[in-house]
């Protein structure tokens, strides 16, 4: 909790003396040199050619409303169905900005209909909540078929797992539940998800301790026992290198009207609602995600893992 206070009152800060433009630029994060594909791909002219083949939004080449608009339409109406692709154009924007490969941009073509053919160990990082340097890793290869595996490793610190056998196999099971998800709502169903307790003898993507009490995390943090098979699918979602996207001041420190005028996202997204099972992974998750296999190594200390 006092982590993402501590956020909100950054953000506040940040909100009340900058202009969003120069948000970016006070974080040394974003400052930082980008990193561009390694394949030999064609970019896309535009971003918004882009956002437009992975089915949001765009007018003259960029998302049509800001996020505040969009929540006050959504308020309007009582849902965000009817802007279902400008939600997608701002959250792809977002997620690119804060990205330490932001200028990675291949084309959906090459991210979605070519079959990953080499193990490829994908990590960076991600200003988190447009604050925080966040680590990401995870594992892409091929897998049978036509197919390609995306593959999470947690590692889970101290005895608790151990000692509770009952506990051990709950936490399986929401891994594997949580895996499902993502992969049923992949498209073409071409992509699977393992997600993995690690072993001893492998490096983890993320090792953090458990507790029986009700957590927020951060992902990278700190895991609950509490948390079911959704909490664990959007938690993963970080792990994977993707934002969360409701308004981490708002929603806080409860300002403004509850819903959608709080959360400023679109709740169909599983990054932005980890509450309702029907929340899901959307197209721009699984491309912002894919994509990087494509993209130039960074330096990082992770290893790879069986």
């Amino acid at each position: 909790m006092w982590f993402y206070l501590l956020v909100a009152l950054v953000q506040f800060g940040q909100a009340t003396w900058a202009s969003a433009d120069s948000l970016m630029d006070l974080d040394a994060f974003m400052r930082g040199p980008k990193h561009d594909c390694a394949q030999q791909v064609t970019p896309y002219e535009s971003f918004g050619l882009l956002a437009a083949h992975l089915g949001a939004t765009v007018e003259n080449g960029r998302c049509r409303y800001s996020i505040g608009e969009l929540a006050d339409f959504a308020a309007r109406d009582k849902s965000t169905l009817s802007h279902t692709g400008d939600w997608a154009c701002v959250m792809l924007e977002d997620n690119f900005d804060r990205d330490l490969h932001t200028v990675c941009q291949p084309p959906a073509e090459d991210v979605f209909l070519k079959r990953s053919r080499v193990r490829r160990m994908v990590h960076g990082r991600l200003a988190y909540l447009n604050v925080w340097q966040k680590k990401y890793h995870y594992l892409v290869t091929p897998g049978p078929g036509d197919t390609t595996v995306v593959m999470v490793k947690v590692g889970f610190k101290g005895a608790m797992l151990k000692s509770n056998p009952d506990l051990l196999k709950q936490m399986k099971e929401r891994l594997d539940e949580a895996a499902r998800f993502w992969t049923d709502n992949s498209p073409g169903r071409k992509l699977l998800f393992k997600f993995e307790i690690a072993k001893p003898s492998e490096v983890p993507s993320i090792e953090v301790p458990l507790t029986d009490e009700w957590s927020r995390g951060p992902y990278d943090s700190e895991w609950s026992t509490a948390w079911d098979w959704h909490t664990v699918a959007h938690e993963i979602g970080h792990v994977m290198g993707l934002d969360d996207e409701y308004d981490q001041l708002r929603t806080t420190f409860a300002v403004g009207e509850s819903g959608i005028k709080r959360e400023r996202c679109d709740p169909q997204s599983i990054m932005c609602n980890s509450n309702d099972s029907t929340a899901r992974p959307m197209p721009y998750h699984y491309y912002l995600l894919l994509r990087r296999r494509l993209c130039r190594e960074v330096g990082d200390e992770f290893t790879r893992f069986p």
